[in-house]
């Protein structure tokens, strides 16, 4: 009946575990700049010193990628295939079409990594701006704003404040990372 043999417990399991992520991150991050100071490059295994086992170290990270990507792309084609096609059925043209979906939507994520390529940091800055920052601003302000607060009320004013400041921030990141890449 249940996923959870104590679903009462959930709140505290999962604040454990992404206390514990974070904890993990901010530390490794402290342990990677302690060792190479400002000078770490935006892929960490870069700072390595070259030899046999960071080649070794290299290429499990390559085979990491390359294994991850199906698991990684798979939402978003469903997503995509979802919105623009009809569900396919199996040996018609239909398979066909979601097929060659698929391929472009994998020929543009090549594409966009090639030249994303140059400068990594900014690439991941223009990502963050646009997806990561509507996630942690305008969205939750809209539902909320629409869910639960109350017309006229202080709860509207500060809603619209984040969806300002969510808007504005990602306007100014993104023009911030484009002027300044590749300098």
């Amino acid at each position: 009946p249940h996923a959870c043999r104590a679903p009462a417990s959930f709140r505290t399991v999962y604040a454990a575990t992404i206390g514990a992520i974070v904890v993990l991150l901010c530390s490794m991050s402290a342990l990677g700049y302690s060792a190479f100071g400002a000078e770490t490059n935006t892929l960490v295994v870069l700072n390595l010193e070259q030899g046999t086992g960071t080649n070794v170290i290299q290429v499990i990270v390559c085979l990491a990628v390359l294994t991850s990507f199906p698991l990684q792309m798979l939402p978003a084609i469903r997503i995509l295939e979802g919105l623009f096609l009809s569900p396919s059925r199996p040996k018609t043209w239909d398979k066909h079409i979601k097929n060659l979906v698929r391929l472009a939507f994998v020929a543009l994520v090549a594409g966009v990594s090639i030249l994303a390529a140059t400068s990594l940091d900014h690439f991941v800055s223009i990502v963050g701006a646009v997806c990561g920052l509507p996630l942690a601003f305008i969205f939750p302000a809209m539902c909320h704003k629409k869910l639960v607060a109350t017309p006229g009320s202080a709860g509207v004013g500060v809603d619209w404040a984040l969806i300002v400041l969510g808007v504005l921030t990602m306007v100014v990141v993104g023009i911030e990372n484009v002027m300044t890449w590749g300098g």
